[in-house]
């Protein structure tokens, strides 16, 4: 984990680490999850192009942006271009850091987001545990209704995308 820890570690694992921290009279557990990026690709003004994929926890299919946790030490812009070409099949000629969100209170996590314009297809390549089913090309207007009911993985991600497509629509 890129963040560094306080308290007793009760349990480690790859994505996240739980800590009981002591603050004067005050105990409480604390969530370290890796730290991650997420990409909102624009293949031309007015859409953004999402993936569809198995979602490892209940097997159902999910829409979502390219998203993934990093490594420890990876940087952030490095790990977005990874994945794009890993998920989607794309290398952009154009990123820009759109939007940094940092968790700072029960969970503290580094949520990294890019836009990423000029898309030359080169094939993906998925990591061998995702099922990755297609992307579509999605409007503003129907990115702005999913992120409104939140209809995104996460709600970090949905706030980003309604407040990316609202801002270039003003």
């Amino acid at each position: 984990m890129d963040h560094e820890m306080v308290g007793e570690v009760v349990f480690s694992g790859h994505f996240l680490t739980l800590t009981i921290e002591k603050r004067d009279t005050l105990t409480f557990e604390r969530c370290y999850q890796r730290n991650g990026v997420s990409v909102i690709v624009v293949p031309e003004p007015g859409k953004i192009r999402l993936i569809t994929e198995k979602d490892w926890e209940d097997g159902l299919s999910k829409t979502k942006v390219v998203s993934a946790y990093r490594e420890d030490g990876e940087d952030p812009l490095a790990c977005a271009k990874r994945e794009l070409q890993e998920e989607m099949g794309f290398t952009a000629e154009n990123w820009e850091l759109y939007h940094v969100s940092k968790s700072d209170g029960a969970i503290i996590k580094d949520q990294h987001y890019y836009v990423a314009t000029g898309l030359t297809e080169v094939g993906a390549k998925p990591d061998e545990d995702e099922t990755i089913f297609y992307w579509r090309d999605f409007s503003f207007e129907e990115i702005r209704e999913k992120s409104l009911s939140l209809g995104f993985g996460t709600h970090e991600n949905a706030f980003a995308l309604l407040r990316f497509v609202t801002e270039v629509r003003e």
